[in-house]
């Protein structure tokens, strides 16, 4: 074979290649066709016990895959939850930097921790918000264990100031392959639970039964709810329309998917490569305004402030008294407390039909790592440090402690694998529910995730002024623009 001959075989194979990886990165980040969408209604229709089986089978998928190259030695030491005794009883101080959410689980695992580990006393600061992040980019470095997240913020926080504990880890005990990564595969904390829906409805089934409604399964059918809704004496969809961050959170992040048609879009205003003054954003802005016009949200959202409401029974009063319909949060905020003992009512589903949605992006659910225990470098420098870190990692996340988050109602996923083997009742029909659809629903980004936290009010600004004010969706879409360049 002559030199030309073969040269241009190898540029020949070389293009072929080069295309078909492009091709695989196509099929790969293109959607699933529509008509794979499972739904609203045969979500509805699906029993508890078939999406349990249903997420059993998907992580241990996820599990195998990893585990397969998950890549340790022998004689590495795994995280058994809560097992075994301190090797030292030299004392030792932890500082410990935790966040906000869960008050109350912290401290029974704090102090439960101490009584299993005498030799060991926690020093703790709890900090929520920007207090908790501005805290992280100045003194992460000097807490030996802290709550962290993988999202960009949290990220890019605490870049540098983790340790890999991937070697550590046991995948038969933890659901591994559900855990967040860094770009070589790194595991940087063990997460409380599965990721977290952060624009899940809640509906209340008894009073759809009782006005004779149907889940809608498009734009038409939602404001056809609406309008039986008021006929009935009844809100249609409530939200916590008075607190700014839930703008982004909750409502704007899936519409945003749904009207751009990119699951990433948020991740593209962050790196310049999208503005808020782009169709798609100003279309979302429309489909805000038509839920209002259409009378899907009701104006009294925009002072229902859900930070002003500690009390979890206060927030969902609307719900379980029949008020209303239906109502957009965080799955985080539900649980028995919240809803009430009697969960049998209640249904999860994605976000609702928007106006002007693509169909590839139906039914999409804004997704967000879940926060986790994991270690700093400030425990580099002391073994017995070292390893009262690791403990106190394993029994945050142990099986005790896992259980009782189940047990007390939480609708989350647990990260430990025997967890799914109790029965569904133990586990918890909302709990399933809710990792049926982050299994089986597009995922997409959340705007606190990738964008300043100052973005959530200017959101809710535009909204007011859409809403009350009769601004037009490209006037504050230019405001919108406007404001988060001044925040670069």
């Amino acid at each position: 074979m002559n030199n030309k001959i073969k040269w241009s075989i190898i540029i020949f194979l070389v293009i072929s290649l080069v295309l078909g990886m492009f091709a695989c990165k196509q099929e790969a980040d293109s959607p699933a066709p529509d008509a794979q969408v499972l739904s609203l209604g045969d979500l509805v229709a699906l029993s508890a016990d078939s999406m349990y089986s249903q997420v059993k089978e998907s992580l241990a998928d996820k599990d195998a895959d990893y585990e397969s190259m998950f890549g340790r030695s022998a004689n590495r030491s795994v995280i058994r939850a809560g097992e075994g005794e301190t090797e030292s009883d030299k004392p030792v101080t932890l500082k410990v930097l935790g966040y906000a959410w869960g008050q109350n689980d912290l401290d029974y695992i704090f102090t439960k921790f101490e009584e299993t580990y005498p030799n060991v006393t926690i020093e703790k600061e709890i900090l929520n918000g920007e207090k908790y992040h501005n805290k992280v980019k100045s003194e992460g470095n000097l807490f030996h264990v802290a709550m962290m997240g993988s999202d960009v913020r949290h990220g890019e926080n605490w870049a540098g100031k983790q340790v890999n504990i991937k070697a550590v880890l046991e995948p038969g005990f933890y659901h591994i392959g559900s855990f967040p990564r860094g770009n070589n595969g790194e595991i940087y904390y063990v997460p409380n639970g599965a990721k977290n829906l952060c624009s899940v409805v809640v509906i209340n089934m008894k009073l759809l039964n009782e006005i004779g409604g149907k889940v809608p399964e498009n734009y038409d059918d939602l404001v056809a709810l609406a309008a039986l809704c008021e006929s009935k004496g009844k809100d249609c969809l409530t939200a916590f329309g008075g607190t700014a961050w839930r703008w982004g959170t909750d409502i704007f992040s899936p519409i945003v998917a749904r009207t751009t048609g990119d699951a990433n879009w948020v991740q593209k205003v962050a790196k310049g490569n999208a503005k808020f003054t782009d169709a798609g954003f100003v279309a979302a802005l429309e489909a805000v305004k038509k839920y209002f016009d259409d009378g899907i949200f009701d104006q009294s959202i925009l002072t229902f402030d859900s930070d002003d409401l500690p009390d979890q029974d206060a927030k969902f009063e609307k719900l379980k008294s029949g008020k209303t319909l239906m109502f957009t949060c965080e799955q985080s905020d539900l649980s028995k407390y919240s809803l009430g003992e009697d969960l049998s009512n209640y249904k999860l589903l994605p976000f609702m039909p928007v106006y002007g949605e693509k169909n590839n992006m139906r039914f999409c659910v804004a997704v967000a790592d879940n926060i986790g225990w994991g270690i700093t470098v400030a425990t580099n420098t002391d073994s017995a440090v070292r390893e009262a870190a690791i403990n106190l990692v394993k029994f945050a996340t142990n099986v005790e402690n896992a259980t009782k988050k189940v047990e007390d109602g939480a609708v989350t996923g647990p990260v430990v694998q025997s967890l799914y083997q109790k029965p569904i009742e133990e586990f918890g029909t909302l709990a399933t529910q809710k990792m049926f659809i982050l299994e089986k629903y597009k995922n997409v980004d959340v705007i606190d995730a990738y964008l300043p936290q100052e973005i959530n009010g200017v959101l809710f600004t535009a909204v007011k002024d859409m809403v009350q004010n009769d601004k037009t969706a490209t006037e504050v879409a230019q405001y919108v623009q406007t404001a988060y360049e001044a925040m670069l």
